[in-house]
C-alpha cells in the first residue's frame, strides 16, 4: 500500500484500499455507484482540517475499524446518501450529528439495515436470521432436495426455436486427485470429460428433450451436492436428458412451487434501463424467477415478518434485494467462471441466454458454510462478520438520522459540512437499478414504504443536461445560502464533458450569490474502485469544494486544482 503523507495522496489512492472488495460494512449490502470509502473519508478529514502529520493515524484507525478517539463538534449532512458511505464514514469520525437522507426510500432502507448490523443488538438479528433459514430449509426441502442430494444450480437456456435449443457445451469443473477436470455435454445429453472444451462452444438439443421452467426457459442439466458422513461436501453434475429421476424431480418441484404461489404480477416500471425486459416480453417481476426461487424468497420474508421485530424484517428485505441485485436470483448467472458480470446484468436489466437457477438455500448447516454463489446464507455470514467486528467498537449509530425525503426539503442551516454526490448526468437512474429493493419490500408486505420516484419533480433528470444543471444549481444555491458561516460543501461530479459543463454553470451561479464563498476544484480522482475481475473501469470524478467564509470584499471565486 502507498505510504500516505498528505491528504491529496489519500484522495488519489483511495480506490486502492478496496480494489476488489469494499471495506466493511459497505461490502454487505449493495448500492450501485458507491464511491471508494477512503475517498469520502478523506473529504471528511479535509472538512475537519486534519493536518498532514495526522493523516496516517486517521487512516490506520479507519482501516482497523476503530472510531476516531477525538470528539468532533460537526454536523454532517448527506442529502443524496445512496448506500450511506458518507453517513457511515462520518460515524467513524465521531461526528456529533449525521443527517442522512435520500429521495429514494430504497436508499434509506439500505442505510438503516447497515446501521442495524453494526449496532449492539446485531447478534440477536444474526441469531434470528440463522433460525429463519434453518426453518425455511426444512419447509422447502422437498423442492430443493432429492434423496441425499440438494441442488446448487440448475442450468437453463433461453436460446430456443420451435424445435431445438442451443446450450453451452461447457458444463463445469470437478477436482480429482488434485487435478481440475473440465466437463462437457454431448448432443445426446451425455456428460464427458473434455480438457479442450471452451465456454464459447455451443450445441443444439431437441427442445422436447429439455424441461420447461418458464416462458421460453428450459433446463438441461443440474449441479447437486450432499453432505457426507466425513463432513465433506460432495458435488456432482447430472444431465436432465440422461438422469430421468432428477429430471422428474425438477418438473414436480416447479409444479408444486407454482401451486403454493398466489397468482400475482408486480409491474416493472418503465425506465430506459428496463426497456430490455419489455423487449423480451417480460412485464412482471415474478417472471424473472423460477417458481421455486420465488416461493423460497417469499417464505423467507414471511418468516422474517413473523418475528414481529421490524429491524429483522428490514435487514431481511435488504438481504433479498442485495441477493437479487448481485447474483442469479434475478439476473441469473452464466456459470463457467462467472463470465457474465451480475452487476452489469442488473444495471441493464439484461437476461443472459444461458442463465442458471441458483438454490438460495445451498448451505452446509452443520458448519454454517455456504455452497455456491450468492445464497441467502452468504449474506447472513457477511452480516455476522460485520456484527462481530463493530458491535463493541463504541460507534454511536444513534447519531445518524436517516430520512426518505428530497434534498430540497433538508434544512441546511444545521449543517457544518454537506457532501453532495448526486446521480451523474447521462448515467443510469438510481431509482431504476434499485427497483429490486422495491420488489423485495413488496413481497415482504410493506411496499408503500418503498415507492418509485417516477413522478417526483425533485428527481434529477440525468438524461437532460440543461434540466439537470438547472436543478443541481438551484439546490447548491439553497445549500450555500442556508449553510452556517464556516460551513463546507463538497460536490462530486463525473469528470467528463457533461460533468464539466455542469460544474462551470454551478461555479458561475454560486459566484452570483450575495455571500462570501471560496470555490475550489480540489482535484480529479478515481471515483469507482475496480472489482476483482475488472468489473468496473477507472472512472474519474471532479470534486468542487465550496467554503462559506466571512470577508469584506464581497464574493470571489478561486479556481484551484489540488492542495497547496
Amino acid at each position: 500500500m502507498v505510504k500516505i503523507r498528505t491528504l491529496n495522496e489519500l484522495l488519489k489512492n483511495a480506490w486502492r484500499y478496496e480494489a476488489g472488495r469494499r471495506l466493511l460494512p459497505h461490502d454487505v449490502f449493495k448500492w450501485w455507484g458507491k464511491r471508494p470509502t477512503m475517498l469520502i473519508y478523506g473529504l471528511l478529514l479535509d472538512a475537519l482540517g486534519v493536518s498532514s502529520q495526522d493523516i496516517d493515524e486517521y487512516v490506520a484507525e479507519r482501516l482497523s475499524y476503530k472510531p476516531s478517539k477525538s470528539p468532533k463538534d460537526l454536523t454532517i449532512c448527506d442529502p443524496m446518501c445512496g448506500g450511506g458511505t458518507t453517513c457511515i464514514e462520518a460515524l467513524f469520525l465521531g461526528a456529533k450529528d449525521v443527517y442522512c437522507s435520500d429521495i429514494n426510500p430504497a436508499s434509506t432502507l439500505v442505510v438503516n439495515a447497515t446501521l442495524k448490523i453494526m449496532s449492539r443488538g446485531c447478534e440477536e438479528i444474526v441469531h434470528r436470521l440463522q433460525e429463519i433459514l434453518v426453518r425455511l430449509a426444512n419447509k422447502v426441502k422437498s423442492l430443493w432436495c432429492i434423496s441425499d442430494y440438494c441442488y446448487v444450480h440448475t442450468f437453463l437456456t433461453r436460446d430456443c426455436d420451435s424445435n431445438y435449443c442451443t446450450v453451452p457445451r461447457w458444463l463445469g469443473l470437478k477436482r480429482v486427485g488434485g487435478k481440475v477436470i473440465k466437463l462437457a455435454l454431448t448432443e445426446e445429453g451425455k456428460i464427458i470429460e473434455d480438457c479442450n472444451v471452451t465456454i464459447y462452444e455451443k450445441l443444439k438439443m431437441p427442445r422436447d428433450s429439455l424441461i420447461e421452467m418458464g416462458d421460453r426457459t428450459y433446463a438441461y442439466a443440474a449441479e447437486l451436492y450432499r453432505l457426507r458422513e466425513d463432513g465433506k461436501v460432495e458435488r456432482v453434475f447430472t444431465s436432465l436428458i440422461e438422469d430421468s429421476e432428477v429430471a422428474k424431480h425438477v418438473v414436480e418441484a416447479q409444479k408444486k412451487a407454482r401451486s403454493l404461489l398466489r397468482d400475482s404480477c408486480t409491474p416493472i416500471p418503465k425506465y430506459k434501463e428496463t426497456r430490455r425486459l419489455e423487449k423480451e416480453g417480460i412485464y412482471c417481476w415474478e417472471e424473472l424467477f423460477t417458481p421455486r426461487q420465488l416461493l423460497t424468497l417469499k417464505l423467507f420474508l414471511e418468516e422474517a415478518k413473523n418475528e414481529k421485530n421490524p429491524h429483522i424484517l428490514d435487514v431481511a428485505v435488504t438481504m433479498v434485494g442485495t441477493a437479487i441485485r448481485t447474483t442469479s436470483l434475478l439476473a441469473y448467472y452464466y456459470q463457467p467462471y462467472g463470465k457474465i458480470n451480475p452487476g452489469l446484468v442488473i444495471k441493464s436489466y439484461w437476461i443472459p441466454k444461458y442463465p442458471a437457477e441458483l438454490n438460495p438455500l445451498a448451505v452446509d448447516f452443520r458448519r454454517m458454510k455456504t455452497i455456491g454463489r450468492g445464497t441467502l446464507f452468504t449474506y447472513v455470514r457477511k452480516i455476522a462478520q460485520t456484527c462481530k467486528l463493530f458491535k463493541d467498537r463504541g460507534l454511536e449509530a444513534g447519531s445518524v438520522k436517516v430520512e426518505a425525503k428530497s434534498a430540497t426539503e433538508v434544512d441546511y442551516s444545521k449543517c457544518n459540512v454537506v457532501v453532495l454526490d448526486p446521480p451523474y448526468p447521462g448515467k443510469v437512474e438510481y431509482d431504476a437499478i434499485t427497483l429490486v429493493y422495491s420488489f423485495a419490500a413488496n413481497i415482504a408486505g410493506y411496499e408503500p414504504r418503498i415507492a418509485t420516484m417516477t413522478n417526483n419533480k425533485d428527481v434529477l433528470d440525468v438524461y437532460n443536461l440543461d434540466t439537470y444543471a438547472n436543478q443541481l444549481s438551484n439546490l447548491l444555491t439553497k445549500i450555500a445560502t442556508e449553510l452556517e458561516s464556516g460551513g463546507k460543501i463538497y460536490l462530486l461530479l463525473s469528470d467528463d464533458p457533461s460533468g464539466r459543463k455542469v460544474l462551470r454553470l454551478i461555479e458561475s451561479r454560486l459566484a452570483e450569490i450575495d455571500t462570501n464563498l471560496d470555490i475550489k476544484e480540489i482535484g480529479s480522482y478515481i471515483g469507482e474502485a475496480p472489482g476483482k475481475l475488472g468489473r468496473s473501469r477507472f472512472k474519474n470524478i471532479a470534486i468542487l469544494k465550496v467554503e462559506k467564509v466571512t470577508k469584506y470584499n464581497g464574493p470571489r471565486v478561486i479556481y484551484h486544482k489540488g492542495y497547496t
